[in-house]
């Protein structure tokens, strides 16, 4: 994550990278992290572009896992392609859409490098995270609400988390 943030760092540069790009090209050019209203934003498009691959292999591999007699049965009976995404591939790839969503939603909630790389440091508001936020109050001594920020970033994730197991244990001890 750090080399990825880096390599974006140079990216949003306002003097070489994506602006000059859209320079050549005549077009506007964003103050990528110069700006409140573009900073977060702009680390959307990184942890977005950091993180898009790993899912599209989950859900490559879900896909993959669909018995193909079902996709030549619905061929053969003349199903159109969306009816064959949306009524035989999605409903049999559900648990892979589940550990997929489980691991993302975890994933977001220890967001440090991008944030802190591409700030400078953890005092930028703008670009907080609450994994930067929880790293901010430690460093600056303030233990207990750094704690207490922990604390909750764990209720959170287990709140969530274990229920999407459940379900998942649940469809899984459903098809065996």
């Amino acid at each position: 994550m750090a080399a990825n943030s880096l390599i974006w760092l140079w990216l949003f540069n306002i003097h070489i990278g994506i602006n000059w790009f859209l320079r050549m090209l005549h077009l506007p050019t964003p103050l990528w992290l110069s700006s409140p209203s573009t900073e977060f934003p702009s680390l959307m498009i990184v942890v977005i572009w950091a993180y898009a691959g790993l899912s599209l292999i989950f859900y490559l591999t879900a896909f993959m896992g669909v018995d193909k007699s079902l996709i030549e049965a619905a061929r053969i009976d003349k199903a159109s392609p969306f009816k064959i995404l949306f009524r035989i591939l999605i409903p049999n790839s559900m648990n892979g859409f589940i550990v997929s969503s489980a691991l993302l939603f975890l994933f977001s909630f220890r967001i440090f490098s991008p944030p802190y790389l591409l700030s400078g440091g953890p005092t930028n508001i703008f670009l907080q995270t609450s994994v930067v936020y929880m790293y901010y109050l430690f460093t600056t001594e303030y233990f207990a609400q750094a704690s207490a920020v922990a604390t909750i970033i764990t209720a959170i994730a287990t709140a969530v988390v274990i229920p999407y197991a459940l379900y998942g244990i649940k469809r899984w001890m459903k098809h065996e």
